[in-house]
C-alpha cells in the first residue's frame, strides 16, 4: 500500500446510504472506482480500480483508497434495492506537469444515495421507438397500440388502439410545417401525468392509481420560429421530467362500472410533430393489475428500441 500511495494521495469517502422514507439502508453496497495509477487519465481506455464497502446500521459505509485523479466515480445497491448511481466526484487538486502526480486538495468527501426499493417487478411489453418512427401521414386520427408497439391497422400491425394522435399539420407562408394536435382517449380510457422521481434508476410509481382522475385529452403544438427575432413556440403532450400513468382497454357494465382495463406508464420526452417519439413504455397484459413495475430482465417484446428502465 506503501508503495501505491507514493503515486496517489489517500482519500476517504463517507457515503451515506437511505431509503424514499429516510430510513437507513443497513447491508448495502457502496462501490467506487478511480484511475489505477497516475497515467490511466490521459488513457484511451482507462483501467479502474475498484473499492467497496458495506453500510452499517446507520446506513454509512466509509472507504479508504489511493486517488490518482481529481475524481472518481461511485454507486450503491442493495438486496431488493435498485443500484442508484452517484456519477463523477470531483476533488480539488493540483497537478505537478514534470511527473503527472496530482496532489489532493481535499482528502475527505461525503456522497449521499437514496434507493428505491424494489417491491414487485413484473414482465411486460416495453419498448422505446425506434429512429424516424413517424406518423402514418400529415392530418388525421391515428391509433397506437402499446402492446404490439405499432399504429392500429391499417398503418400498422397494432390490434387495438390504446389511444390516438389526432394530428393537423400546415405548410406556413414561409414554406415551414407548423402542427396541432392532441393525444385522445376513447371511452373511459385516459391517464394522468406524474413526475419523475428523482432516481436515476426507477422514474415511476410502482402501481398506478386506479381512483386517480384519468384525463382523456392532452393537446399539443408546435409552430416554428421566424425571423431572427422570433422563438419556436411548442407545447408537448407531457413535459420532459414527465410521464404518464394510462389506464386502457376498458370494460364497463350495465351501470357503467369499470370491470376490466390494463396498466401502462410512458415516460418522457414525448413528442409529435412531424415524427413521433417517447422515451419509453410499458404495458402490463394482466388486466385489472396496476402494477407498473418493469422487470427488465424480462421483457415481453421480442425486439425493443432503446435502453430501457423499470
Amino acid at each position: 500500500m506503501a508503495s501505491l500511495m507514493s503515486f496517489g494521495d489517500s482519500m476517504t469517502v463517507t457515503a451515506h446510504v437511505k431509503d424514499e422514507v429516510g430510513d437507513p439502508v443497513v447491508g448495502a453496497i457502496v462501490k467506487i472506482w478511480t484511475d489505477k495509477d497516475r497515467y490511466q487519465g490521459l488513457a484511451r481506455s482507462p483501467v479502474y480500480s475498484y473499492f467497496e464497502a458495506e453500510t452499517d446500521t446507520n446506513g454509512i459505509a466509509v472507504l479508504h483508497f489511493p486517488c490518482h485523479s481529481q475524481e472518481f466515480q461511485c454507486c450503491a445497491y442493495g438486496k431488493n434495492y435498485y443500484r442508484e448511481e452517484g456519477g463523477r466526484v470531483y476533488v480539488k487538486a493540483t497537478l505537478d506537469y514534470a511527473t503527472w502526480v496530482v496532489r489532493l486538495m481535499e482528502h475527505k468527501k461525503d456522497v449521499y444515495f437514496t434507493l428505491r426499493k424494489k417491491k414487485n417487478p413484473i414482465p411486460m411489453f416495453a419498448s422505446g421507438l425506434p429512429i424516424g418512427f413517424r406518423l402514418p401521414a400529415k392530418q388525421g386520427s391515428f391509433g397506437f397500440d402499446l402492446k404490439k408497439h405499432d399504429w392500429v391497422s391499417p398503418h400498422g400491425k397494432g390490434e387495438v388502439a390504446d389511444f390516438s394522435i389526432n394530428y393537423f399539420e400546415a405548410r406556413m407562408a414561409n414554406g415551414l410545417f407548423s402542427c396541432t394536435g392532441a393525444v385522445i382517449f376513447a371511452g373511459l380510457d385516459g391517464a394522468y401525468v406524474m413526475k419523475k422521481n428523482k432516481s436515476k434508476a426507477f422514474w415511476s410509481v410502482h402501481e398506478a392509481d386506479t381512483n386517480a382522475v384519468y384525463v382523456q385529452q392532452f393537446p399539443f403544438f408546435y409552430i416554428p420560429a421566424v425571423g431572427n427575432e422570433q422563438k419556436v413556440q411548442r407545447r408537448d403532450a407531457i413535459n420532459e421530467d414527465e410521464y404518464l400513468v394510462l389506464r386502457t382497454r376498458t370494460k364497463t357494465d350495465e351501470s357503467s362500472n369499470i370491470i376490466l382495463a390494463n396498466y401502462s406508464k410512458i415516460y418522457a420526452p414525448f413528442l409529435v410533430g412531424g415524427g413521433f417519439e417517447f422515451r419509453e413504455s410499458c404495458f402490463n397484459p394482466t388486466q385489472n393489475d396496476p402494477n407498473i413495475e418493469f422487470d427488465v430482465m424480462k421483457n415481453l417484446f421480442k425486439n425493443p428500441h432503446g435502453a430501457l428502465l423499470p
